[in-house]
């Protein structure tokens, strides 16, 4: 059996290496202006198999060189035409991160294999530098007379953030794909192997065969591409990878003041004047700072995310390798938006919402208060009283010291676990509840934007339905905003034993909403429903049931 099993082995290795060669010696060196680089060979290059994919409009000539960013110098740049493919090696000088002085400048290198896949009209882009601002630039260089620069694929054609094994003609290979538009396997080969590659997925995206996976992906909700932007966004939310791994930012204040922070601890709000069919406007804050942008479907640059151009500062990820925008990230990992009911936009991907009957919102379940009579003044959420009565946060930490709980911690602020939050062991379970407080500007009634207030700080409490997660944001708010936020009751040793060491525990977490603005006696079928639609979505991202804490 091995006599007859070698040589055929043999033979495919010797015919994929001819095949290999033959593709390399199609392509041609271009001249570049540096002098004393390295010399090059393509059949040492070995990128890794990540590419972003672009929908071309009109002919795409992948032999015109192209321009970079102004700081990448091109020191290596070969075309083949047969295969309509460019090879680009770039330098980049940077500083580092802990000094200014000249002469510690760090040299980075960069490898770009361009493809256009011509019968499908996309556009391969594999970079070592994977940044959304360097991919907008690279497709910009390649858009044709007065049509749109290449674009991303429909949500359709790239649903969700998924990665995993699978075979392919017998072979085993893993693959990933993002909702931005982009397609990884976890190996590196050859460039004409990646040219093969991409020519393989081009064939696969162009055709219209509905693949069936036999996993639980085949049951997972598709969704459709959006047209336009549904009406009523209400809520907005922030990529679960920026939960997973909470990432550092910096950015200057107004008096040039720097700052440097967790993601995580900025208030992301919709503006709800900046919406419309075409947008949805963005206002990011935390200390010093408004930032500003617009998420769009349709930008001409393929984008999602632009800033405001009044904006008086740039938000950066603090990372050590490379300087990156925010947006970048937002681009790469888009902000999740959501309907009153919860229609779901993801990027262009819209996801309907639960067909599951909602639970009606019993009258009977809010948590009324005669807040005059209790002396609070529901004008004046935090602070010092004023002549209309304490402060609801006084109020709330008063009556929590009333309850049998280990913990009580105060976070109000930007980025804010909750406004209070208590953990309480009892009969084998753990209780996490998360007081959100809003005050109000006028008398209690039903306003939907009192409703959308709270509503959202509930969507997003969800994220914190792992005791790990909870634990370690608890413990960096305490760590870095030394004084505000502070345990009332109990301390950090106490919680770390309660949520991390007591594992055998049931872990049960609890989101309640305190809005003296809305009034029980005014609560209608649309309160109920938008209170309804709220509790559903917090059910199933594994909490409590919904508590609401009002006015009579």
């Amino acid at each position: 059996m091995w006599r007859d099993i070698v040589p055929g082995l043999s033979t495919a290795r010797v015919m994929e290496e001819e095949r290999t060669r033959a593709i390399l010696n199609t392509f041609r060196r271009i001249p570049v202006a540096v002098q004393n680089v390295p010399n090059v060979s393509l059949y040492e290059i070995h990128p890794y198999f990540h590419v972003k994919i672009l929908r071309t409009e009109g002919d795409v000539d992948t032999r015109r060189p192209i321009t970079f960013p102004r700081d990448y110098t091109v020191v290596h740049h070969e075309v083949s035409g047969e295969h309509r493919a460019a090879v680009y090696i770039t330098r980049q000088i940077t500083g580092v991160r802990w000094t200014d002085i000249d002469g510690f400048e760090s040299i980075v290198h960069d490898l770009f294999v361009i493809h256009h896949h011509t019968e499908s009209h996309l556009l391969f882009i594999c970079a070592s530098r994977r940044t959304d601002s360097l991919y907008q630039h690279i497709a910009g260089q390649f858009a044709v007379d007065d049509l749109p620069a290449p674009r991303g694929l429909p949500g359709k054609m790239l649903n969700g953030h998924w990665f995993g094994s699978a075979e392919d003609q017998g072979n085993e290979i893993t693959i990933g794909l993002s909702i931005t538009s982009k397609v990884w396997s976890n190996a590196s080969g050859q460039i004409p192997q990646l040219v093969e590659w991409c020519d393989a997925l081009a064939t696969k995206l162009n055709s219209d065969r509905m693949p069936t996976t036999s996993s639980g992906l085949d049951h997972l909700p598709m969704g459709d591409e959006a047209t336009e932007i549904p009406d009523g966004i209400a809520y907005a939310d922030w990529h679960q990878s920026a939960y997973r791994t909470p990432m550092g930012i910096r950015y200057s204040g107004p008096e040039g003041e720097h700052f440097r922070g967790q993601l995580l601890d900025l208030d992301l709000l919709i503006e709800y004047d900046r919406c419309d069919k075409n947008q949805i406007g963005v206002l990011l804050q935390g200390d010093l700072l408004e930032y500003r942008a617009v998420f769009r479907l349709h930008h001409p640059s393929g984008v999602y995310f632009e800033p405001d151009p009044a904006n008086q500062t740039e938000i950066f990820l603090d990372t050590a390798s490379e300087k990156k925008r925010l947006l970048d990230y937002l681009n790469e990992k888009p902000l999740i938006f959501y309907t009153p009911d919860f229609v779901m936009l993801e990027g262009r991907t819209l996801y309907p919402a639960s067909v599951d009957k909602l639970v009606p919102f019993d009258r009977q379940r809010l948590e009324a208060h005669d807040w005059p009579a209790l002396g609070v003044d529901i004008r004046r959420e935090f602070g010092q009283p004023s002549d209309a009565g304490r402060s609801i946060h006084d109020f709330l930490a008063d009556k929590l010291q009333q309850l049998p709980v280990s913990i009580i911690f105060y976070d109000h602020g930007t980025g804010e676990l909750a406004d209070y939050v208590t953990i309480t062991e009892s009969d084998g379970e753990i209780r996490v509840t998360l007081y959100h407080c809003k005050g109000t500007k006028k008398d209690p009634g039903e306003r939907v934007e009192d409703i959308y207030e709270v509503c959202g700080q509930a969507v997003k409490s969800t994220n914190w339905a792992d005791r790990k997660r909870l634990f370690k944001k608890m413990k960096h708010r305490f760590d870095t905003r030394k004084g505000k936020s502070a345990f009332v009751r109990g301390n950090l040793e106490t919680a770390q034993s309660l949520l991390i060491e007591h594992n055998n525990a049931r872990f049960i977490l609890e989101v309640a909403v305190v809005q003296p603005g809305l009034s029980a006696g005014s609560f209608t079928e649309k309160g109920g429903a938008l209170f309804a639609a709220t509790d559903d979505f917090v059910v199933q991202g594994r909490c409590a049931r919904l508590r609401v804490i009002c006015s009579e």
